[in-house]
């Protein structure tokens, strides 16, 4: 059992604030940790698509990777993603932002 599950959901809302540099709710409801409570692999796909148009192959491939890798949970919310995948979904996020926005 989580200690607060929501507590992802608002890891994953700071770091999609500053993607989108916008507030809670910006992007049209998406970068709130509601949403992002029912939804993490769509929230965390929406910021990784950003990017994508954009990036070069090398970078495209890492985004891919990271979706591919995921996507079995695309529709499942925090909870039932469970919390040692979902933080591994977070700290996999993170290290792909940082390579591709290197």
């Amino acid at each position: 059992m989580f200690i607060s599950h929501h507590s992802y959901a608002v890891e994953i809302e700071h770091i999609l604030c500053n993607v989108f540099d916008c507030d809670r709710n910006g992007f049209g409801g998406i970068v709130d940790a509601d949403y992002i409570d029912r939804n993490p692999y769509s929230a965390i796909s929406c910021a990784l698509a950003f990017y994508y148009n954009n990036s070069s192959d090398v970078n495209k491939l890492f985004i891919t990777k990271y979706l591919e890798n995921y996507s079995f949970y695309r529709d499942d919310n925090i909870t039932d993603i469970g919390e040692e995948m979902i933080t591994e979904m977070i700290k996999r996020f993170r290290d792909v932002l940082k390579f591709i926005q290197d």
